[in-house]
Parts: C-alpha cells; sequence; structure tokens
C-alpha cells in the first residue's frame, strides 16, 4: 500500500506541476497594428499675418500694395499638389473684385519652392499685390483665397481663407 501511495504522489506532482506554473516561456509581445492609408488629404488653410497691413505704394493708379502668406497644412497622413490659388478681395463698400490675382503651378513653384504638400506637412505660399480698394483712397479690404487642390489619390478639393487688410498710413493721391 505504500507503494501505491508513493506512486500515486510522485503521479499528482506530474500533473500537478504540468498544469500551468512558471515553466513555460512568454510568447513575444506582438507589434501594433499597421495604421490604415488615409483615403484623402486633410488640409487646413491659414492666412499669416492674420490681418496683413497695407503700404502706400504711391502710385495713384494703385496706390496700396499688401503681403501676406497662404499656409497650407494636411494632416491625414496624404499629401497633394496645390492646383492654383485665386484671390478675390471685398472693398469697404461690400463690392468684390474677383479674380484680382490668380496664381497657377508654374507661379506657385516660382514663390513657394514646389506645390507639392507633403503628407502631414506644411507649405507656404507668400503672396502679394498692388490693389486699389475704391475711388477716396480707402485701403481697408477683405481678402479672399480660394485654395484649388488635388490629393495623391486624385481627390481634388476648394479650400479657402479670408483675412482683414489694416492700414495705419493713408495713401496720397
Amino acid at each position: 500500500m505504500r507503494t501505491g501511495a508513493a506512486v500515486l504522489a510522485i503521479a499528482s506532482v506530474i500533473v500537478l506541476g504540468a498544469c500551468g506554473g512558471g515553466g513555460s516561456t512568454p510568447s513575444a509581445p506582438s507589434a501594433p497594428p499597421t495604421p490604415i492609408p488615409a483615403t484623402r488629404a486633410e488640409v487646413s488653410v491659414s492666412i499669416t499675418p492674420s490681418s496683413p497691413v497695407a503700404q502706400p505704394t504711391g502710385d495713384g493708379t494703385y496706390p496700396w500694395r499688401v503681403d501676406w502668406t497662404v499656409v497650407l497644412r494636411e494632416t491625414a497622413g496624404l499629401g497633394g499638389n496645390v492646383n492654383y490659388v485665386d484671390v478675390s478681395f471685398v472693398n469697404s463698400f461690400g463690392f468684390e473684385t474677383p479674380g484680382a490675382l490668380n496664381i497657377g503651378a508654374d507661379e506657385l513653384i516660382r514663390r513657394a519652392g514646389r506645390n507639392h504638400l507633403d503628407a502631414r506637412g506644411e507649405l507656404q505660399i507668400p503672396l502679394s499685390m498692388r490693389y486699389r480698394a475704391d475711388g477716396f483712397g480707402g485701403r481697408t479690404i477683405i481678402l479672399k483665397n480660394a485654395v484649388n487642390f488635388t490629393d495623391d489619390r486624385g481627390n481634388r478639393m476648394m479650400l479657402g481663407a479670408t483675412a482683414t487688410v489694416v492700414s495705419r498710413d493713408s495713401a496720397r493721391f
């Protein structure tokens, strides 16, 4: 009987030792899941400075000049091309001058060094314009910037940003 009890005790130790414990090696951690590629670019447009300042030119026909930069930022992980930027402005009387400035891809490349916005990147496009806001020497205008953009998957979009141009001087006629 002692032999049977001893065999039973040894068998119990063997079975219990195989049931869990720390005898196995841990598995390697799994790699994080691969992010799903973007199907469409997410692009924001802003203008810097946020309130551009008009400067007098000394020219009676176009007495004001304004300089600003259109800034595009992509956040989804898909780049694309700026096809053109079209700028119009609205004077203090509410009259709009459409197409006051139209910059195509070739001119964008000259001004910004490229017209391609990288995935999760930024593109700055410096612009300037001489203008006459109204017949009374006024200089305050609202710049309306329309940006035509096509992402690297062929999705085309129109983006826009506005800014109010201010001045500290008055133009001489």
